[in-house]
């Protein structure tokens, strides 16, 4: 399954890929990321992990993430390794992988953040199915905002 969303961002694709790339400036783009860090493998490129704290709907979410694509300015594709919802992992979605995608336009930057995943068939297929777009869809609007926010303050500075 996957949704995604597509804004152009007034700002250079260097400068969204500043915000971006780093994983302890998620909390600035990425739709109620509370706190993030690095926790392994390199700083820069695939194999890094980090972790994330997240707020979805009066819930704590901890999650692992590692970067399984790196292209410098273009794009970057994190998979959701685990997540705790109040301390209990999520088992129903699978493969679960962040993807922003990054393109010069003049001035501005072409930007679409995608969720893309796999659920097992049943409830979670149908959570998925029935909710999946139009929750997740607000996530990444929000998320896009979020960005395009933090891109003009850089730019600003």
């Amino acid at each position: 399954m996957k949704v995604s969303r597509h804004r152009t961002i007034p700002a250079l694709p260097e400068t969204v890929w500043r915000i971006v790339s780093v994983a302890e400036r998620m909390p600035k783009w990425y739709s109620g990321v509370e706190t993030a860090s690095h926790v392994g493998g390199p700083v820069e490129g695939v194999g890094r992990r980090q972790s994330a704290v997240r707020d979805l709907r009066w819930h704590r979410v901890d999650m692992l993430l590692e970067v399984v694509a790196w292209e410098p300015r273009r794009r970057l594709d994190l998979r959701h390794v685990e997540e705790r919802i109040q301390g209990r992992l999520v088992t129903g979605v699978r493969n679960f992988v962040t993807s922003v995608t990054i393109a010069p336009q003049g001035e501005a930057a072409s930007v679409t953040v995608e969720y893309r995943w796999r659920a097992r068939f049943g409830i979670p297929w149908l959570q998925s199915l029935l909710v999946g777009g139009r929750v997740m869809g607000r996530e990444l609007d929000e998320t896009l905002r979020r960005l395009e926010a933090a891109a003009l303050k850089e730019r600003a500075a």
